[in-house]
């Protein structure tokens, strides 16, 4: 890259085992900061359906001749991104290639690319092109937070971005937001034009089978009440958005942040119309309270999304969630009240769980009146605490990767997959017969 004025940057989303639901949010984020640095092109492997090793791809990535590839990598991923950096080398030996995203955040693993970033890239990547092109050395490059590269001897942590308000508002059209909708993208918003929206950052809670805290940090980092508020104006008039999905792990940690957040949508109804909202990543159960429940029902959810994982007490503490089950049928009441409906999330067949524990789920249930419920069957995700402790008593190679989120490749508890289906059709059917009832 070195005499490059402004360099070509390609940045690549692989297809691999993603869905029409999953949309790369992160690109919002990330090419406006790059384009202050460099020219950036986004190809989108999923919306064009197009495999790393076909000469279709070959075809665009010479056309579009980058000085520097980065590639997002999730776990799920991790063999289709690897597969695209040997195609990728092979292909243009001499242009570096960057790995980033969730699964070398929590790995710190570089692959066979040449550099991976790990954590938050709105500053470091910027950083990374500039270094690149100043022809920087390697004891340069140790010193940009959060790079890694092979042999590498010293790298200093990635800090995460405190003020959320100074990287500007996202830029949707880079993530081909038109293109999702007409794919059909549908994240439990019916048949709206809806879009993905990160208001907070962060996750102060340690439950081990979750990667949260790994990938952005424990330190609650919350965009502005008025930049959210330009956020969805910015949707609404040049996307006609009408359904936002707020997909943060914690939007809920303050649930004065909540209130205000629904207020300033309730005071620009004349810009924003009938826009409705949802928390589909789940909000923890007791940072809520009445008012919270009724302000978000008056600013257009109507339900959210608790997740108890067990109605074991014991199971809810092995997995380190602390949480307290007691909490749970008071707040179901309250949303209920509100005018909002509920939605239990549960993992069945976490580490350590017994038949007895599964019975105490059953009996949660039935007590506790959730409107419905989604099953989730534990996967140890590489680097949590679960996969840690997994790993050092043996019952997990440590080479494990996952190879899809929604199906389940390796099971704990010497079970069989027929004990788990067993389980979620108990679990199910309490449910169902509930709503069957109440029709």
């Amino acid at each position: 890259m070195a005499g490059v004025d402004r360099p070509t940057v390609l940045l690549i989303w692989p297809a691999g085992s993603k869905s029409k639901d999953v949309i790369p949010l992160f690109l919002a984020f990330l090419v406006p900061q790059l384009l202050k640095v460099a020219d950036v092109t986004v190809l989108d492997c999923w919306v064009w359906n197009l495999r790393h090793d076909s000469q279709l791809f070959a075809d665009i990535v010479k056309r579009i001749n980058p000085n520097l590839i980065g590639i997002s990598a999730w776990s799920a991923d991790w063999e289709t991104a690897t597969g695209m950096t040997d195609t990728l080398h092979a292909l243009m030996p001499d242009v570096p290639i960057v790995l980033g995203g969730p699964h070398v955040s929590v790995t710190e693993t570089v692959g066979t690319a040449d550099f991976s970033l790990v954590g938050e890239g709105e500053r470091t990547f910027p950083q990374l092109v500039n270094l690149l092109v100043g022809q920087a050395s390697k004891e340069d490059l140790t010193q940009l937070p959060g790079l890694r590269f092979e042999g590498q001897k010293l790298r200093v942590s990635s800090a995460p971005i405190d003020d959320l308000d100074t990287l500007g508002l996202p830029r949707y059209q880079s993530l081909s937001l038109d293109w999702y909708h007409e794919r059909g993208y549908c994240y439990r918003g019916g048949d709206m034009r809806q879009a993905p929206v990160l208001a907070t950052r962060g996750c102060p809670y340690g439950c081990k089978f979750c990667s949260a805290s790994l990938i952005s940090g424990r330190k609650i980092r919350k965009h502005s009440i008025a930049y959210l508020r330009e956020l969805l104006i910015y949707l609404k008039r040049d996307f006609d958005i009408a359904y936002v999905n707020i997909v943060d792990d914690n939007f809920t940690f303050s649930p004065d942040y909540v209130k205000q957040f629904c207020e300033m949508v309730l005071q620009n109804r004349d810009v924003l119309g009938d826009m409705a909202f949802s928390t589909p990543n789940g909000i923890r159960v007791e940072r809520s309270d009445a008012e919270m429940f009724r302000m978000m029902k008056k600013a257009g959810w109507n339900y959210v999304i608790f997740a108890p994982e067990s109605g074991s007490q014991h199971v809810v503490n092995l997995m380190g969630k602390h949480l307290d089950l007691g909490v749970v049928p008071n707040r179901v009441e309250m949303a209920h009240a509100a005018g909002l409906s509920v939605e239990a999330f549960f993992i069945i067949n976490y580490p350590g769980e017994a038949e007895e524990d599964i019975e105490q789920t059953k009996r949660f249930i039935e007590r506790v009146p959730f409107d419905d419920i989604s099953i989730h069957v534990f996967t140890p995700l590489p680097y949590t605490e679960s996969w840690k402790e997994l790993v050092e008593r043996g019952e997990l190679d440590r080479d494990y990767i996952i190879k899809r989120y929604n199906e389940v490749d390796w099971i704990a508890n010497g079970r069989e997959f027929e004990d788990l289906e067993r389980h979620a059709s108990a679990l199910l059917d309490i449910v169902n017969t509930r709503k069957a009832h109440a029709v």
